[in-house]
């Protein structure tokens, strides 16, 4: 049976860099099938998950989702394969795509991607955007079989969910039981950590800043295993207790 978890949060506070290192480390130690999507047409994701691949050696969901009938197939021909990862497909926007680029999406056309990504693997990660009238991260945050609500230790953080927590409830998504994970995207001297975990509850864990995972994000490299062994310790941790446990 596939599992959906979809991960949300403020501006910067790292979601693409944390929904892919996430789904790498459940991919590896699952030895199974992953589908990473991603919903952003503002700041699209595949030039920045694959640079060095053309524009044209890229497959986008926006043209699968604008067919007449959304099929098994054409989300298919949408997978694009981090090298050597035969089993983890990664859905999103190409270079030069925007808001406008194509029709506005539809419940119904969003139903059959969800439908389809859950029959073909059974771990699906949706990088959601920080935006509560994007209609895919909407449902993908109310269908999902575990919501994420990623923060970041700034006062940008805890500002955007003051204002826009009473929208995502507007929108019948009870974000306020959602479990909240403390990322540190970037370095710096002094970052309040402790005082932002007492302005939120639930906070089931804190991925610290990586250096590494900062250079595979600068150069491109994120779908690919980092080497930092101490980050990737902490996200094995992570993903075994607060994750592959809820269906253990």
């Amino acid at each position: 049976m596939s599992r959906m978890i979809a991960v949300y949060g403020s501006p910067d506070a790292g979601k693409t860099t944390f929904a892919m290192k996430m789904a790498q480390e459940i991919y590896a130690m699952q030895n199974c099938t992953v589908i990473y999507i991603s919903s952003d047409l503002r700041i699209p994701s595949l030039p920045i998950l694959f640079p060095r691949r053309k524009n044209t050696e890229l497959y986008s969901l926006g043209a699968a989702l604008e067919s007449p009938e959304v099929t098994e197939n054409t989300i298919l021909s949408a997978i694009n394969t981090p090298k050597g990862q035969s089993n983890f497909g990664c859905l999103g926007y190409k270079a030069g795509e925007n808001v406008y680029t194509y029709p506005s999406l539809t419940e119904d056309k969003i139903i059959a991607l969800f439908t389809i990504v859950r029959n073909l693997a059974d771990y699906i990660v949706v990088d959601c955007t920080c935006d509560p009238d994007d209609l895919l991260s909407v449902m993908a945050l109310d269908s999902a079989d575990l919501p994420l609500r990623l923060i970041s230790p700034d006062l940008k953080s805890m500002a955007y969910f003051a204002s826009q927590m009473p929208l995502y409830l507007s929108r019948g998504i009870n974000v306020e039981n959602h479990a909240i994970v403390l990322n540190t995207p970037n370095a710096d001297l002094y970052m309040p950590d402790e005082a932002v975990k007492k302005h939120f509850s639930n906070i089931v864990a804190s991925i610290p800043y990586s250096r590494r995972v900062k250079l595979q994000m600068l150069e491109g490299e994120v779908p690919q295993m980092v080497s930092d062994n101490a980050y990737r310790k902490i996200m094995r941790n992570f993903v075994q207790k607060e994750v592959l446990s809820k269906w253990q």
